[in-house]
């Protein structure tokens, strides 16, 4: 493998370790995502555990939520009895409903910070500090109902520009 590339696959790798780890609480999960990124046909359990230097019994734990969640599918290799990961062909599509329904979850948090905000009584002192919470939190919430608005239908546009690519 050449080095420049191999460096940049190392960094995809680490990166979404640290993405995975944040979103999903397992930086394994996102090692594993990013081999099967790279990965140009399935890969057994097998073969992801040798290459991640872990046992198959943690890739197996770790794959379940990637395949529950969309973003891998399990798939048989002939008369193979293993079982073969790959990414799921619209995983970015995945992706992407994954980030607006996390904006959706963050929005519905801060629309009930911003209501308890309003009502709750403060102190002359505190006054200031409730203000800038209740503006800071109804600012963010403006924000996330606008990229929510304007991820919507974002699908049909996808893959209209995916078939031109």
């Amino acid at each position: 493998m050449d080095d420049q590339f191999l460096e940049l696959a190392k960094r995809l790798h680490a990166s979404m370790a640290r993405f995975f780890e944040q979103e999903l609480g397992s930086s394994l999960s996102g090692r594993i995502f990013s081999l099967l990124l790279f990965a140009p046909e399935a890969l057994s359990l097998e073969e992801i555990a040798k290459y991640l230097g872990v046992t198959k019994a943690a890739i197996s734990v770790q794959i379940r939520p990637l395949e529950r969640g969309g973003l891998c599918y399990r798939m048989p290799r002939g008369s193979d009895r293993k079982d073969y990961y790959k990414l799921a062909d619209d995983f970015i599509l995945t992706v992407l409903q994954l980030g607006v329904e996390n904006l959706l979850k963050m929005n519905d948090f801060l629309v009930e910070a911003e209501a308890r905000l309003a009502e709750v009584k403060v102190s002359e002192a505190d006054e200031a500090s409730r203000a800038a919470a209740w503006r800071r939190t109804r600012e963010m919430s403006a924000l996330y109902q606008l990229l929510a608005k304007r991820l919507d239908g974002f699908e049909e546009e996808w893959e209209q520009r995916k078939k031109e690519l």
